[in-house]
């Protein structure tokens, strides 16, 4: 059974009235890739086919809207579940930028390709990844509808699947369905029968909740939840527009200084920063503590840093670019600049599910590995140098390194104390600024040297 979910008080009732979904012996949410037009096209078509084909006991969840002929088939009873669950409005254009970068960053995906996510049921944190296609989808849903109509081998299924194991420790994870419904279309007025009304009322409660109970994770929460608390925010603005029909956010999104010279991470979080900026420090919040906006202005120079001087080290010790730009080199195995500090590793990688990819390097240990190579500071080692010497190029101005070293301690004291005021938030945006304004030009020069393409291969 296929259901696009967008009546989110049917949703409410379904995770708090779990008996409601037992029939469901498997479901699964679909994170397509937005870019992947073939897979969208083939959803979208034969939507109605594969809800029919998956039968009665599994659950696919999807965010893309079906076919005209779904909503018909629900008026007139053919699908009776489905008729409380969706709404046939029409879907806003932005609703899959906005949740398709929020359910990767909670579910651990890469930022390319289409996953399916199944669980058991939808509050279950025991999650399987599963990497879908165009070729493979009527294939694995078929598979996935036939086993929970005759349940068998569940660990032969994930095998055949070529499942992934995930297990979510998310302080968050109760809030995701909840608020991504709400950024899919709310309904028509006109539509009592969906109980529209009743939709309303319970969406802006829920809205108000989640909103407060956000703004205490940003006041006392765990630093490394804080992409997910600013993304999810910036998923409930969206929310309350949807619901209210309000269209346009009246915080339009102003372009930072040189933001075409930035990488396109790095937009996404000045954009997803700037609209939050402007959006959460209520009136009401005078205790607000303001160290995830530093951490996001950290987010956006760090990113930077290891896309120019970060991989020019990487190239002065031997790893070529552009063929390694930003990518684990596997040949070189782990590469490290034997700082004063720490040994501080250019070419080590991180797990992402089956692959093996570069793990970026923290800002302050970055500094002190540019330092060591062009001799300002000692290896902690001797006779330690670089290997290539020559292709330390374009070294940084002594107001830049100030620059670097200032805004990582104020990063440094937002990530550890948790506690940064107005005002030192007011201190690190003109510090940003002037990032932007005095040295981010070298920096993409830097990028365009090491990798001409770099925006289109990162």
């Amino acid at each position: 059974m296929g259901y696009i979910l967008n009546r989110f008080d049917k949703l409410k009732e379904l995770k708090e009235h779990p008996e409601s979904t037992m029939q469901y012996r498997l479901t699964a949410v679909i994170v397509h890739d937005p870019m992947d037009k073939d897979l969208c096209d083939l959803i979208r078509k034969n939507f109605l086919q594969f809800a029919k084909a998956t039968g009665e006991n599994f659950l696919f969840i999807t965010f893309i809207q079906p076919p005209r002929e779904y909503a018909d088939a629900i008026k007139k009873g053919k699908f009776k579940e489905a008729k409380f669950l969706v709404s046939d409005a029409p879907q806003g254009g932005d609703v899959e930028k906005l949740v398709d970068p929020f359910l990767r960053d909670l579910y651990g995906l890469p930022n390319g390709g289409s996953y399916m996510i199944m669980a058991r049921s939808l509050t279950d944190t025991v999650l399987y990844k599963i990497r879908i296609t165009k070729e493979s989808l009527p294939s694995q849903l078929s598979k996935l509808g036939a086993f929970c109509d005759a349940p068998k081998d569940f660990s032969g299924l994930l095998t055949e699947l070529k499942a992934e194991k995930y297990k979510a420790k998310d302080l968050l994870l109760d809030s995701v369905l909840k608020v991504v419904s709400l950024v899919s279309p709310a309904g028509s007025p006109d539509d009592f029968r969906l109980g529209y009304y009743t939709q309303i009322t319970t969406a802006l409660q829920t809205i108000k909740e989640e909103k407060q109970k956000l703004l205490e994770l940003m006041k006392h929460g765990d630093t490394d939840q804080t992409e997910k608390i600013l993304n999810l925010y910036g998923l409930i603005e969206n929310a309350y527009r949807n619901v209210l029909n309000e269209g346009k956010s009246s915080v339009a999104t102003v372009k930072c200084p040189h933001y075409s010279e930035l990488d396109f991470k790095s937009k996404r979080f000045w954009d997803t920063y700037y609209r939050l900026s402007k959006a959460i420090p209520d009136k009401d919040v005078s205790e607000l503590d303001y160290s995830a906006f530093v951490l996001y202005l950290g987010k956006i120079v760090e990113n930077e840093l290891n896309l120019s001087v970060c991989q020019m080290i990487r190239n002065a010790m031997g790893i070529n670019m552009p063929t390694f730009y930003n990518r684990y080199c596997v040949e070189k195995g782990r590469v490290d600049i034997p700082t004063e500090k720490m040994n501080v590793p250019i070419n080590k990688h991180k797990r992402n599910g089956k692959r093996k990819e570069l793990e970026g390097v923290p800002m302050g240990n970055l500094l002190h590995a540019y330092l060591t190579t062009i001799g300002k500071e000692h290896p902690s080692y001797y006779p330690w140098k670089v290997k290539y010497p020559d292709k330390i190029k374009n070294q940084l101005s002594d107001n830049f390194l100030d620059f670097w070293r200032d805004f990582a301690d104020v990063r440094n004291s937002a990530a550890h104390t948790g506690d940064t005021t107005k005002d030192a938030f007011s201190s690190a945006k003109d510090s940003f600024n002037s990032f932007l304004t005095k040295y981010i030009e070298d920096l993409y020069l830097l990028k365009s040297e090491l990798h001409p393409n770099h925006n289109k291969h990162i």
